[in-house]
């Protein structure tokens, strides 16, 4: 199995699970039927749903994207999903910022987290030392989605080459800010190529969703300042997790990064070890399969 990062596609490898259409009609009888809606949706959800129970036992929703991205629908919509979560028998979200959310939306639910998962083997063993980084990359563009303009402000405290990924909402103009690079697009395997070489990682994205690039840069021992609502980033990066909108600390602690060598050094090694420990495949697997032991 090679690397992966897209994070469904980590959860269905390490479940060995099938991955159908969202009309698919599958030929066997399956446990559980995890339903992602996809951001944009035109069909009546409850139809999915009903679709989707005759072939499964259980049945449940996963969080896609931020927590309140649903209320972008339309409003008959808005009143499907909230009947669709109603309807299921578990609803998987990203963070337990989130779990609160949905348990006060749905009452009485069953709200589960269902961790970020990366399956990184053959990338890490080719982690570079501290010695061969350089440069900074922040998660995103310039937009509310990603807050790439506050990673990238305070990106500056490092006073190293700034670099982001190309994303679905870049602005065109964008590729005009002297200060920063960004990478074209690539595939996932790649960008972890170029992720591996920088020094240090800024994800101050108010977004909370998956947390992917907080944990890609744990699992490459790369110190990153973020938000601490977010899992992958409090977890892995305790030390350097500040509140929503606190760009005070944030700038402190690149500051503190940068001119502190056991500083940096004891963040990196700690975010490598919880990465691993905590969103570890094996632990992934333990964490879903329990509470269906009770």
């Amino acid at each position: 199995r090679t690397a992966t990062g897209r994070t469904d596609l980590c959860w269905i490898s390490a479940l060995d699970a099938v991955h159908c259409n969202i009309f698919a009609t599958p030929t066997e009888t399956f446990d559980l039927g995890i339903i992602i809606v996809p951001k944009r949706f035109d069909g009546n959800l409850m139809d999915v749903y009903w679709h989707v129970k005759r072939f499964s036992n259980k049945t449940a929703v996963m969080q896609e994207g931020n927590q309140t991205i649903w209320q972008d629908l339309v409003i008959n919509q808005q009143f499907r999903y909230l009947n669709l979560l109603s309807s299921v028998d578990i609803i998987y979200c990203h963070n337990e910022y989130d779990q609160k959310y949905f348990k006060g939306l749905i009452q009485g639910s069953d709200v589960r987290i269902l961790p970020t998962l990366a399956l990184m083997d053959s990338v890490q063993r080719d982690k570079l030392s501290i010695d061969e980084r350089s440069g900074t990359m922040i998660s995103g563009t310039m937009c509310e989605w990603y807050s790439g303009m506050d990673s990238f402000i305070i990106a500056q405290e490092f006073g190293e080459p700034t670099y982001a990924p190309s994303m679905g909402r870049k602005k065109s103009e964008e590729d005009d800010i002297e200060e920063l690079t960004f990478l074209p697009y690539m595939n996932w395997g790649d960008w972890m190529v170029k992720l591996n070489k920088v020094k240090y990682g800024v994800n101050l994205m108010r977004t909370i969703a998956a947390g992917s690039f907080s944990l890609n840069c744990a699992m490459l021992s790369i110190p990153t300042v973020g938000y601490n609502v977010l899992d992958t980033q409090r977890l892995c990066f305790p030390e350097t997790s500040v509140d929503i909108g606190d760009l005070v600390s944030a700038r402190k602690l690149a500051k503190h990064l940068r001119d502190n060598k056991l500083f940096y050094d004891h963040v990196a090694n700690y975010a490598n070890s919880m990465a691993k420990d905590i969103y570890g495949e094996e632990q992934f697997l333990k964490n879903f399969y329990e509470p269906f032991k009770i």
